[in-house]
């Protein structure tokens, strides 16, 4: 099995860009005009934490189950509205067991 990375390179504040005066895509993008296929192994992209973190933590209780692997990279979406606020963690460990 192969495996791909795309790096979308940039800053959030970074110009937007605008196609035809119409479709305001953000400044970090992977566009297309005709069909895309990818290929990989199913995964769930997102949960909930179990129990509350906060800023310095060194671990986070998240449900199994999920597929994740060590060497990974989780984003933390915040809690208000500055989505700006997003925290990034690789991970050490985690238990993909289902309970």
């Amino acid at each position: 099995m192969g495996s791909a990375r795309i790096t979308l390179n940039g800053f959030k504040d970074d110009e937007t860009i605008v196609y035809e005066n119409a479709i305001e895509a953000g400044n970090k993008i992977l566009a297309n005009v005709g069909t895309v296929s990818l290929f990989g192994e199913p995964r769930v992209g997102r949960s909930r934490l179990l129990d509350s973190i906060v800023k310095g933590a060194t671990s986070a209780l998240i449900e199994p189950g999920l597929g994740w692997r060590t060497g990974e990279t989780i984003g933390f979406a915040p809690t208000t509205m500055n989505n700006w606020e997003i925290d990034f963690a690789n991970i050490v460990s985690y238990n993909n067991a289902t309970g």
